[in-house]
């Protein structure tokens, strides 16, 4: 899992005003859609491989942080 730290230096690179939390899903959303489809693994694969790309175990542990940081979970 990322620190606070690692996620506020991660985002603080980016050009848009979101939170970080819109960061972590789109980039996890957009990294899952580049391996099932430029690199053709099933849906499942790609997200779990986007979600350890990301630092986390699996899917189900980034979308966990992703609600942590709404404050949601």
């Amino acid at each position: 899992m990322l620190s606070k730290a690692q996620i506020e230096d991660w985002w603080e690179g980016d050009s848009l005003v979101r939170e970080p939390w819109e960061k972590l899903d789109d980039d996890f959303e957009e990294s899952a859609a580049i391996l099932e489809y430029d690199a053709g693994r099933e849906r499942y694969e790609a997200q779990q491989l986007a979600a350890q790309n990301l630092g986390f175990k699996n899917m189900a542990h980034l979308k966990s942080h992703v609600q942590l940081l709404k404050g949601i979970g």
